[in-house]
């Protein structure tokens, strides 16, 4: 019987001690302005806004009201492109031989979806264009090679310097490196980077407050049932404005029982080691006391 109560007790106290579960965490947030009355708005995702993700995607975003979660779209419109203000990257470019390198360096991961190369036209030209991601330096490893290509391109002087990424990709460091064989290397003018527009779509109600958290590598897609009726949601629909963001850089659980702080953590160990030192105390007196029916010696 006491061991039996020994571990309904120590079961218990473990459960309610231990099961604290990690909310989603959030590097972001903002307000969300209020909105004239109910229905469907598009916030306006910026160049700077999702550069503040940490997944490819754009899986970690949400948007809550108090604690409650509401379920939005991600669309991309792409007939319209916004430019990434040239204040966020450097551009550096060396001569290679035959090969000329353009480094460019954003100061945060940015979605890029198109870019311009601005070249002086003093004639013909026809070269390839390789779009690359540094690799990582491996140690005691010469044949890793510096770069991973991941597209590539020709640019030529009858055409329009322009190309695009297909989906988007995020970029923090990116290479162009054009092949010039035995030509004069080209003479590199300019070099535009453009977002393709994108909205996010949620259903917003006149009364309440919204807040919009972004930047979480540990938030998975969300599934809603929105996203069966994407199609039926038009498009071009009013905007909804962010307020200033703020850094929340700490972490967030939530408890879930009566826990809420340490103190209550410490006082339940405490709790559970009286209650395993008086059972164990039980056992040992019980297992010297003489069985029924015999005496003592």
């Amino acid at each position: 019987m006491q061991l039996n109560s020994l571990k309904f007790f120590i079961c218990a106290l473990f459960i309610c001690v231990c099961h604290e579960v990690r909310a989603q965490q959030f590097n972001w947030e903002a307000g969300i302005e209020k909105i004239a009355s109910n229905g469907y708005y598009n916030l306006e995702l910026s160049p700077e806004i999702l550069a503040k993700t940490q997944m490819e995607n754009l899986e970690d975003m949400r948007v809550y009201t108090k604690n409650q979660e509401i379920a939005h779209l991600i669309r991309t419109i792409y007939s319209n492109s916004n430019e990434i203000s040239k204040t966020h990257f450097k551009v550096g470019i060396k001569q290679h031989e035959k090969q000329t390198v353009i480094h460019i360096a954003f100061d945060a991961y940015y979605v890029i979806d198109q870019f311009e190369i601005g070249i002086k036209n003093n004639g013909f030209y026809r070269r390839p264009v390789y779009l690359s991601k540094p690799n990582l330096p491996v140690k005691n490893s010469r044949k890793r090679t510096r770069y991973t290509n991941i597209e590539y391109y020709t640019i030529s002087s009858i055409e329009e310097p322009c190309f695009k990424i297909e989906d988007g990709i995020r970029f923090k460091d990116m290479y162009l490196r054009i092949d010039n064989e035995d030509s004069s290397p080209l003479e590199i003018l300019s070099i535009n980077f453009y977002q393709q527009q994108r909205y996010l779509t949620a259903f917003f109600e006149r009364d309440k407050e919204y807040v919009f958290k972004i930047g979480s590598k540990d938030n998975g897609a969300a599934v809603y049932d929105i996203d069966y009726f994407r199609d039926s949601i038009r498009t071009k629909l009013p905007i909804v404005h962010l307020k200033e963001f703020k850094s929340i850089n700490i972490n967030t659980y939530r408890q879930d029982f009566l826990f809420t702080s340490k103190a209550w953590i410490w006082a339940a160990i405490l709790i559970l080691i009286a209650l395993i030192g008086y059972i164990t105390y039980r056992l040992i007196k019980d297992m010297d006391r003489p069985e029924n029916g015999t005496k003592a010696l």
